[in-house]
């Protein structure tokens, strides 16, 4: 178990090969919320961080206080930190390869 990574944000923030992040869970848990923080954080350690929600209740616009639609689109008050919806989650993944930047699913 010496290999195990400690489940701490700091050790996500210092990994420097990690591409992707998924949160995940049942409706009310807190997806929205827990990965705009992360991208928030993550945004101030990488070049570029590309948040995308799957969820079609738009949660992901209301948290960021911003209209956010099927392009990323630069968050106001960042200058690397990108958000998107989606519902194709699979050609969102896609996208996201492409440009090459770090993903946080909500």
């Amino acid at each position: 178990m010496d290999d195990v990574p400690e489940p701490t944000l700091q050790n996500i923030l210092d990994q420097t090969s990690l591409k992707w992040i998924w949160v995940g869970g049942k409706g009310g848990v807190g997806k929205t919320t827990c990965s705009s923080s992360l991208a928030v954080q993550l945004a101030q350690h990488r070049e570029s961080v590309l948040i995308i929600s799957t969820d079609p209740a738009h949660n992901l616009s209301d948290a960021f206080k911003q209209k956010f639609t099927k392009t990323p689109t630069l968050v106001q008050g960042f200058t690397n930190l990108y958000a998107m919806v989606s519902c194709d989650a699979g050609g969102t993944v896609a996208a996201a390869v492409h440009v090459n930047v770090s993903l946080t699913y909500a």
